[in-house]
């Protein structure tokens, strides 16, 4: 050693050695920062094994790289094309899932799933999934193959140990430089899907609730302007489909011990509206029937196949469920409405629930067209022989008394059965229907009171019928400010039920907008004019409010009151126009019989 040194000069040597000492240096401080190194590593570990222990996120660390060398030998380049060859090949998922190893799983796993520890969860994993979580694992599988994005999100379900269902939010995430090992997160988000699951539930009751809402107001609306018994018992079958289903429906009346259809709906779809329309059986042979009318009550059938007391008609075969409720007046069974469904359970209990107030309504159409049709009878009958029987005059005007003060109580019940449902509806929109609807009621109740007050039973003083309307009606809606009200109607101006009747309704949705809109922070005035221009009587509502709302503006309330304001506008052969001149202006337009007796507007 000593020899190979010899011929080197000493500044060589000392040159080298100090190379040397360098290198040595250098091993030195590799050392202490390989020694530093490795104690961040074990530390960094020992966080991160802590972090993902005390995750209150579920955790599993999986080895994926079976799974990504399966799917990269597969003859697909796109997620698309692993989309469709998966689907195609449900057997490959299966067998890629069976590849998953899972190496580790963290205490927020075991505690989530229901497992007593790793081990068990471990055995457990295969039976966890089911077709949801399947479906997410195979989506997973697509874009981690193909290379789209290296982290896959959803939210999907598994199974509980005990059996529950567990909703998730899913993330996988292949990690950077390690080869097919990846991170599974699962997020319990349970509680959050039952709380959306509650939110869609109670959205569906106020959407229920709004449309028999709507139902009711329509039923009661025909049933307070039409006398037409096949017109009324049209508008409660069509109302009746917007809240039940059905494919068809009948409205049966008992004829001494006879049940005789009356109207019906949907048979025609089934080519059986010629048996329908002379349907009229002996109640002896409609046991179901039978049980409806004397129990008084509803029956409903799963399963016309299943139902022993059944009876099936070669051109009602496709009746697979039915449901009846009696029509009832006074406690008396006077029919039943029926619906028929051409499937298995198309009808609940909910359903009945829904259908009795609509039978009710059905019971005092059927009543009022029977009254009504009882004295136009008679009337005819006494105008033939008028000459010969003028005591019969007054019998007439009695019986009309009677009749108009029927309709009164009638209509007087009507509107107790409003009162009656609103006060089981807390939403105040709703509660703000069945007002409207309870005052449209009393416009036409107060036309058939003046009648049965009156002298003269074919018209009334409208000068009279307005000032009452009004008066009732600030008696009704109270409101804040103080609001005067102007009537410009003459003297000695008379109209006939069929006139009035929409008359009194316009007035009524005329004068309650003003009520309840036009004036939200000041008081104001209100004048009703009624004038004849030409061949035309013109009447005015103007009042010194906020106005009509601007187009597009308007709210539900405005909405439907103006147009039934045009409606009924068209009933009496007239128009509406609806302006905005200082406040709200509606001008209505209509001819009117000279023949009635009507003041002299010169």
């Amino acid at each position: 050693m000593t020899e190979q040194y010899e011929s080197i000069s000493r500044s060589e040597l000392i040159w080298k050695i100090k190379r040397l000492q360098k290198k040595v240096l250098d091993l030195k401080e590799k050392n202490r920062s390989f020694k530093k190194l490795k104690t961040t590593l074990k530390a960094s570990e020992t966080r991160y094994r802590r972090i993902f222990q005390d995750s209150q996120v579920a955790l599993l660390e999986g080895d994926f790289s079976a799974v990504l060398q399966i799917l990269r030998e597969l003859p697909c380049n796109s997620p698309a094309e692993y989309s469709d060859y998966l689907n195609e090949h449900k057997d490959i998922v299966n067998e890629l899932i069976k590849k998953i190893r899972i190496t580790d799983i963290n205490d927020t796993a075991i505690r989530i799933s229901g497992a007593r520890n790793k081990r068990h969860l471990l055995l457990f994993l295969n039976h966890s999934l089911i077709p949801e979580s399947i479906e997410s694992l195979k989506e997973a599988f697509i874009v981690l193959a193909s290379g789209s994005r290296h982290y896959y999100e959803c939210e999907t379900m598994f199974r509980r140990i005990d059996g529950s269902i567990l909703h998730v939010l899913l993330t996988a995430n292949l990690t950077k430089g390690g080869e097919g090992s990846a991170l599974i997160g699962m997020m319990d988000i349970s509680e959050r899907i039952l709380h959306e699951q509650e939110r869609e539930r109670l959205l569906i009751i106020t959407e229920n609730q709004r449309k028999i809402a709507e139902v009711l107001r329509d039923v009661t609306l025909a049933l307070t302007s039409k006398i037409n018994r096949a017109d009324i018992l049209d508008t409660i079958l069509e109302q009746t489909h917007r809240i039940i289903p059905y494919a068809s429906a009948n409205i049966r009346l008992l004829e001494g011990n006879r049940l005789v259809v009356v109207r019906w709906s949907g048979y025609e779809n089934f080519g059986a509206k010629a048996f329908i329309k002379e349907f009229a059986e002996e109640m002896g042979k409609l046991a179901l029937a039978r049980k409806v009318i004397n129990n008084n009550s509803v029956v409903i059938i799963p399963d016309t196949k299943q139902e022993p007391i059944w009876v099936t008609f070669p051109e009602t075969a496709y009746i697979r469920s039915f449901i009846a409720v009696p029509i009832a007046w006074r406690d008396r069974v006077i029919g039943l409405f029926s619906l028929d469904g051409d499937r298995k359970d198309a009808f609940t209990h909910e359903d009945a629930e829904k259908l009795l107030p609509i039978a009710s309504a059905a019971a005092v159409a059927l009543q009022n067209s029977m009254l009504f049709e009882r004295a136009n009878r008679e009337i005819n009958d006494r105008k033939e022989t008028e000459k010969n029987l003028m005591q019969s005059l007054g019998e007439k005007d009695n019986l009309l008394k009677e009749i108009h003060h029927r309709v009164k109580n009638n209509l007087a019940t009507i509107i107790a059965l409003i009162n009656l449902q609103s006060n089981r509806i807390s939403d105040p929109s709703m509660l703000h229907l069945f007002e409207d609807l309870r005052q449209r009621v009393f416009a036409i109740s107060l036309v058939h009171e003046k009648l049965y007050e009156s002298h003269d039973l074919s018209s009334i003083d409208f000068y009279t019928y307005v000032n009452d309307l009004l008066e009732t009606t600030r008696s009704i809606l109270s409101y804040q400010y103080n609001i005067e009200f102007q009537l410009d109607i003459p003297e000695g101006l008379y109209f006939e039920i069929d006139t009035l009747i929409p008359l009194g309704l316009i007035l009524n949705e005329l004068i309650t907008n003003s009520l309840k809109y036009a004036f939200p922070e000041r008081g104001g005035e209100v004048r009703i004019k009624i004038e004849r221009i030409n061949n035309e009587l013109v009447l005015m509502v103007k009042d010194t409010g906020v106005g009509f709302p601007e187009k597009g503006e308007e709210g539900p309330s405005h909405h439907l009151g103006l147009n039934l304001v045009e409606s009924l506008a068209m009933q009496i052969g007239g128009s509406a126009v609806f302006r905005n001149d200082d406040g709200a202006v509606a001008v209505i337009r209509f001819t009117h019989s000279t023949d009635s007796p009507t003041a002299d507007f010169s």
